[in-house]
């Protein structure tokens, strides 16, 4: 094995699958051992990069294959899918490591130490909580979203209804009545003989909402009408 450089390991449970490329990516390796006979295989192996796929379990590798003066790297998952040829297995998969590994812009996962896990074991219930209660919050943004869609929806066809209907009876928007204000029925009675002459517009004198109407010139303003119902004029003080 003096040619062997980069060695790929699909790891499990009880049987682990390697393969072994050397600086020119021909395999010079491919075996499978079981758990004790991985052990002792590597610590007799010579120096070289040894690629793990990231699990949970693969930092504690990580860790064993180092203290036997190894260079081990771990790599995610979604980077070893491209380079399976043909069906998941444990043999194709160490060969999809290795090719995986051997790209050398690749990117590697950086191995948890003995008391990073420790505190992963510590917060892992409380992310998964929080995790849960964003689901949960998630979900029923959803729904309020569907309900107010639906609702949106029954709207609008109830407006189609009434527009049906309303054309139906033949009161549609162009052909309904013109709605007589007090604006207009002024603007069409014709003003008497004495308001004819010098009208005008005492508009800006009158309060809005007021009957709007026009005066004649010889109005006085001053002039008011008594509770009695009788015109007074106002007196002024003569000095």
């Amino acid at each position: 094995m003096k040619n062997l450089t980069l060695l790929g390991i699909d790891i499990a449970k009880n049987v682990f699958q390697l393969h072994g490329v050397d600086d020119k990516g021909n395999t010079v390796l491919r075996k499978r051992l079981t758990r004790t006979k991985l052990v002792e295989f590597i610590v007799k192996l010579q120096s070289c990069i040894i690629v793990i796929e990231a699990s949970s379990s693969a930092n504690h590798w990580c860790r064993k294959f180092k203290a036997m003066g190894h260079e081990v790297k771990l790599i995610s998952p979604q980077f070893v899918k491209p380079f399976l040829k043909t069906n998941k297995n444990d043999w194709n998969d160490s060969e999809a490591i290795c090719e995986a590994a051997s790209r050398p812009r690749m990117r590697y996962i950086f191995p948890k130490t003995i008391e990073q896990e420790d505190i992963q074991v510590l917060l892992k219930p409380f992310i998964e909580r929080n995790r849960e209660h964003m689901a949960q919050k998630l979900e029923e943004a959803k729904q309020r979203t569907l309900a107010a869609e639906q609702r949106r929806v029954a709207a609008e066809q109830e407006i189609e209804k009434i527009k049906a209907e309303l054309n139906h009876r033949g009161m549609t928007q162009t052909n309904q009545p013109q709605s007589l204000t007090h604006d207009n029925m002024s603007d069409k009675i014709p003003p008497s003989d004495n308001e004819s002459n010098n009208m005008i517009d005492y508009k800006s004198f009158l309060p809005s909402g007021t009957h709007k109407r026009k005066f004649p010139e010889s109005y006085d303003a001053k002039r008011f009408v008594s509770p009695v119902g009788t015109p007074q004029k106002k007196v002024s003080k003569e000095c």
